[in-house]
C-alpha cells in the first residue's frame, strides 16, 4: 500500500514537472536543454506508468519522449549528445515492446538504438 502511494506521489510531481517544462519550451524555443529535459520527464512518466500497469500510457509517453528526442536530432545533426539520449529512448521503448510481447517492434527499437551507438562511436 505505502509503495502505491509513493508511486502515485511520484507520478504527481512528474506531471508537474511535464507542465513546467512545457511551459519553459514554449517560451524559450531556443533553449534545446528545456525540450531535452522535456523528454526526460515524459521518459520516466512512461516508466512510472509501467510501475503501475498502465502499458497503453506508458508506450505513449514513451513514445512522446521519443518524438521530442527525434525532432532535437534532426534539428541539430552535430551534437552527439542528443543522438545518445535518442537511442536511450529507443532501448527504453524495446524493453516496454518486450513487457508486452510486442517482439518484432521490440527488435526494430534495438537495431534504432544500435544503429545509433555504432555511428556514433565510428564518428567522435
Amino acid at each position: 500500500m505505502r509503495a502505491r502511494a509513493e508511486l502515485d506521489e511520484a507520478f504527481n510531481y512528474c506531471q508537474k514537472a511535464i507542465d513546467i517544462r512545457k511551459k519553459l519550451v514554449a517560451e524559450n524555443p531556443s533553449v534545446l536543454d528545456y525540450r531535452n529535459d522535456l523528454a526526460d520527464s515524459y521518459l520516466f512518466l512512461g516508466q512510472l506508468e509501467g510501475d503501475k500497469g498502465k502499458l497503453t500510457e506508458s508506450l505513449a509517453a514513451q513514445k512522446q519522449a521519443l518524438l521530442i528526442s527525434k525532432n532535437l536530432v534532426d534539428e541539430n545533426p552535430e551534437a552527439a549528445d542528443y543522438r545518445y539520449v535518442l537511442a536511450g529512448h529507443y532501448n527504453e521503448l524495446a524493453l516496454l515492446h518486450k513487457k508486452t510481447g510486442k517482439y518484432d517492434e521490440a527488435m526494430d527499437c534495438c537495431e534504432q538504438a544500435i544503429a545509433i551507438c555504432k555511428e556514433l562511436a565510428e564518428n567522435n
